[in-house]
């Protein structure tokens, strides 16, 4: 049975090359994806008249659809060309 393997022969390295005193070039350092995790704390609950103030307090709702409004930049403005029709060959 023959076996394949994915990496070339590679040459032993002298004895005159100091290895193991060379500084890596990257951080081999570990570091886990969990090192910083904060885990999910439910915000308190309140009263229905109470989120309703806070809402009233911070704006009504326009406060929190400016919030998501894209900016004017992206934006067409009216006096922009309108892109051509879209047309499959046919006639309508």
């Amino acid at each position: 049975m023959n076996s394949a393997w994915a990496q070339a022969d590679v040459p032993a390295v002298p004895a005159t090359q100091p290895s193991a005193t060379a500084k890596p070039s990257v951080d081999l350092r570990y570091r886990s994806t969990f090192e910083r995790y904060q885990r999910y704390v439910a915000s308190p609950v309140q009263s229905w008249p109470q989120a309703n103030d806070t809402v009233q307090r911070v704006g009504g709702w326009r406060a929190y659809a400016k919030e998501l409004a894209p900016t004017p930049s992206a934006v067409p403005s009216a006096t922009s060309t309108p892109p051509p029709p879209h047309v499959h060959g046919g006639q309508p």
